[in-house]
């Protein structure tokens, strides 16, 4: 691949980078950290690691070292060709990349292409339209364990698409929401949350409007203790933003005369013990 160069991240992965691709370049920084942290909670490496909307492999290079094996999804053949390449760069033998597109039913379409963003949503800006397979999420594995799913406007049919995965394995799912960014996407954030709830799931937020994890009621929640802290911590800090007490709205327990850097340290041991830390953070 000409034109070309390899970069490390901060966390020693290796990445190509196309000159003048910018976007090439996102796996290099520490975006979505908390998003990264949570799914590595999650891991084991008896664990597979499903990953829609890969991009050049943020996760999915990443999380090779966490789970057992790694399953790709990116129709987009520009980022495909990079994403195989970090695959290899990296040494990696457990990651296996699907050059489609996942949605509700099999069919062909268009393909939107703007820089780092895809989308099966029209999208005029696109400077790219390229033709791609879809196809459901249950044609195509039989497990899955913990589920990312990052596909501008097309979760809800993605889901849709894995209901069988979802009836069978009841995989976590961590997903970012497009609800404000695409007028055909209004109110889907609900619709699926809805859905996963009629299968017994629970809703925690990762503290913005877009990204949130869906855990089957009967799970472990031991793993997203840290999450949990984080979603209290940006609590207690818009608090302040907004001129109250740092514990303004706060469930009245043990934190009582501690202080903010305190409580924050303390949190993580009450949070499995005292449910209302954990209804809290659900909707």
């Amino acid at each position: 691949m000409g034109n070309t160069l390899i970069q490390e991240s901060w966390d020693g992965y290796r990445w190509l980078v196309r000159r003048g691709l910018s976007h090439d370049a996102i796996p290099l920084s520490k975006g979505e950290y908390t998003i990264l942290n949570t799914l590595k909670e999650l891991s084991s490496k008896s664990k597979v690691f499903v990953d829609v909307g890969a991009h050049v492999g943020y996760y999915a290079v990443r999380m090779a070292k966490y789970y057992k094996e790694v399953l790709a999804f990116e129709p987009n053949p520009f980022s495909v060709e990079v994403l195989q390449a970090n695959i290899e760069i990296n040494n990696l033998t457990n990651v296996t990349v699907f050059p489609v597109a996942l949605g509700d039913k099999t069919e062909q379409r268009v393909l939107y292409v703007r820089q780092a963003m895809t989308t099966l949503n029209p999208a005029p800006d696109a400077t790219h339209k390229v033709p791609v397979k879809v196809d459901r999420l249950d044609n195509l594995i039989q497990k899955a364990d913990v589920i990312k799913i990052d596909c501008e406007g097309w979760e809800e049919r993605v889901i849709l698409g894995a209901n069988r995965i979802i009836e069978d394995n009841h995989p976590i799912l961590v997903i970012e929401h497009h609800d404000h960014c695409y007028a055909e996407c209004t109110g889907m954030r609900d619709r699926i949350k809805n859905y996963l709830y009629g299968k017994s799931y629970i809703s925690i937020g990762f503290g913005d409007i877009e990204h949130w994890i869906y855990v089957p009621k009967n799970a472990s929640l031991r793993p997203l203790i840290p999450l949990i802290t984080k979603c209290w911590f940006d609590y207690t800090i818009r608090n302040v933003q907004n001129g109250k007490p740092w514990y303004y709205g706060l469930p009245y327990t043990w934190w009582w005369g501690l202080s903010h850097y305190d409580f924050i340290t303390e949190l993580p041991n009450h949070i499995l013990e005292e449910e209302m830390w954990i209804r809290g953070v659900i909707a």
